[in-house]
């Protein structure tokens, strides 16, 4: 089967990444555009020991990455590749949107990792820089203990309130590339990797495009399918979080108590070497949050193989941008998920999550 060299979901899409090119390229136009609109809620502690929950813009943020990036570009900027370690927090999300603007592959290490696993993920994307934070200190002495070619650098500390004040570098455009071309799309933006849960996590790399995509396959669905009812009016919130089971399906009692209590659950299958592939429907009509549909457009790149009895191997085809770089398990070039499925008894189009085609367990 032929490559994709085009398909539906770049015309379609609310940001065809042949507008943009490049992911930072995106953020810089959306934070323009909405430059006023909050973008992050975080909290502080104040003097007197009690919580606040501070707020930032969009432009606030571009702001404060693009002056950071600035200052940080002396010592990053002629890196090939920059691996960051630390917990996920405001504070990381910034970083991130600093180094993406050096236009440097970011390696995004979870701070679960032992030593050994975080150097051998440095090894693997020939990385010899380790942006860290402070509590992974002695993952970091290991690290350049072992392997002295490696620089360590401790993510600054950053009073983002102060920040945001700051007047933009003057030069921040002749320091920071801003030539964005097709010739991006391919490059490498961010480097996840594996769980590690047979051995150690397997560097997985993204591209301009694939992060481009992954980020609004969700929002084109709902466009697709009309499903708005989960945002009624404006009391209503959106909130995205980390799996709450851990990866797993839902409990039953959860998700009773979910739909319960009105809350609307979307539960996305997703994976390092593939983005988002099946969702849950959004719905307090749902019959629950582990029944899986296609995502829209996603049966152009991906098929169902026939395993033994009534389950499903999930098969990504070969060259769909909706695989991670490089990444193929056949000959044919087709990445095979080992991801097992069932059809729904109870809902049409539907299928039920039931293992796995190898040993690893899904709690």
């Amino acid at each position: 089967m032929a490559s994709f060299d085009d398909i539906t979901l770049v015309k379609e899409s609310r940001f065809p990444v042949h507008d943009y090119c490049c992911f930072i390229n995106l953020f810089q136009k959306q934070a323009k555009r909405f430059e006023h609109n909050i973008y992050l809620r975080y909290e502080v502690l104040s003097s007197e020991g009690e919580i606040e929950v501070k707020t930032l813009t969009y432009g606030q943020v571009d702001l404060i990455a693009t002056n950071l990036a600035c200052v940080l570009y002396e010592k990053l900027g002629n890196k090939s590749v920059i691996s960051l370690l630390e917990d996920h927090s405001v504070y990381y999300l910034v970083m991130l949107y600093t180094l993406y603007k050096l236009r440097i592959p970011v390696q995004m290490i979870s701070v679960r990792n032992s030593s050994a696993a975080v150097r051998s993920l440095l090894q693997q994307v020939n990385s010899e820089c380790l942006v860290y934070g402070i509590y992974y200190q002695h993952i970091k002495n290991i690290v350049s203990e072992e392997n002295k070619s490696v620089e360590c650098f401790p993510i600054p500390d950053f009073d983002l309130e102060n920040l945001s004040k700051k007047p933009l570098n003057p030069r921040w455009s002749e320091i920071l590339d801003q030539k964005f071309t097709e010739k991006d799309l391919d490059r490498p933006v961010t480097i996840v990797h594996s769980s590690g849960t047979t051995n150690m996590p397997k560097a997985v790399i993204w591209s301009n495009q694939f992060l481009m995509y992954f980020i609004q396959t969700y929002l084109q669905t709902f466009y697709k399918r009309k499903q708005f009812e989960f945002i009624e009016d404006e009391n209503d919130i959106l909130i995205g979080i980390t799996p709450s089971t851990g990866g797993a399906a839902t409990p039953k009692k959860i998700d009773e108590f979910f739909l319960k209590n009105n809350i609307n659950v979307l539960n996305m299958f997703s994976m390092s070497e593939s983005f988002n592939l099946f969702s849950s429907e959004v719905s307090q009509k749902r019959v629950d949050s582990n029944t899986y549909f296609f995502l829209e457009d996603a049966e152009k790149h991906t098929y169902l193989e026939h395993y033994d009895e009534d389950r499903y191997q999930l098969i990504v085809r070969k060259g769909s941008p909706f695989l991670a770089t490089g990444i193929q398990t056949r000959g044919n070039g087709d990445y095979a998920t080992k991801d097992l499925v069932v059809k729904s008894k109870v809902v049409e189009n539907g299928y039920n999550y039931v293992g796995r085609a190898d040993d690893i367990l899904v709690m």
